[in-house]
């Protein structure tokens, strides 16, 4: 089967229009339908947006080897490789740092995460046009809410204790 025929394979799969498939990788209709019909060949950059937009084995698209979708354990290595063969060194030292922890520290790093994301879920949604430092500062002022909160209820406590002058109360104070 032909590139093309293949585009096509996943478009009719995906139950997308010509329309619809173009906009999600930034081509008109007529484009897409060029590079169906063979008319035009299938470049590198469309190939590469194909398989990102809709999950697909690029090995399958250009050759029609292997499965049309990729595993999605397949693809979040394919991410860490890139991320590695990339220059943030953060991000490297980062996956490094995970490959070295012991399965005591994973699971307590786990928990640590799941407590993270319980709180990230409490947070204000933020906008997908919000920049980053727009993001972060909306982040912080949810955070020194819940900060604020937590000082207030225990200033409360702490007041409520003392309103006894400082003495416990007992059977025969009451």
């Amino acid at each position: 089967m032909e590139q093309g025929k293949r585009v096509r394979e996943v478009r009719k799969t995906l139950n997308l229009t010509l329309e619809k498939f173009g906009e999600k990788v930034g081509v008109t209709k007529q484009t897409v339908s060029r590079i169906e019909n063979g008319v035009n060949n299938l470049t590198d950059q469309m190939c590469k947006s194909i398989c990102r937009e809709f999950n697909i084995n690029e090995e399958w698209l250009r050759n029609g080897e292997g499965e049309m979708f990729l595993d999605p354990d397949e693809d979040v290595m394919k991410t860490i490789e890139r991320i590695m063969a990339g220059e943030n060194e953060f991000h490297k030292n980062l996956f490094k740092t995970f490959a070295k922890l012991s399965t005591e520290n994973l699971l307590a790093l786990e928990q640590i995460l799941d407590k993270f994301v319980n709180i990230e879920s409490k947070t204000p949604a933020t906008s997908p046009n919000m920049t980053v430092a727009e993001a972060e500062a909306e982040y912080i002022k949810s955070r020194s809410a819940f900060v604020k909160k937590k000082d207030l209820s225990v200033l409360s406590s702490t007041e409520d204790a003392g309103s006894n002058n400082g003495t416990i109360p007992n059977a025969s104070n009451q």
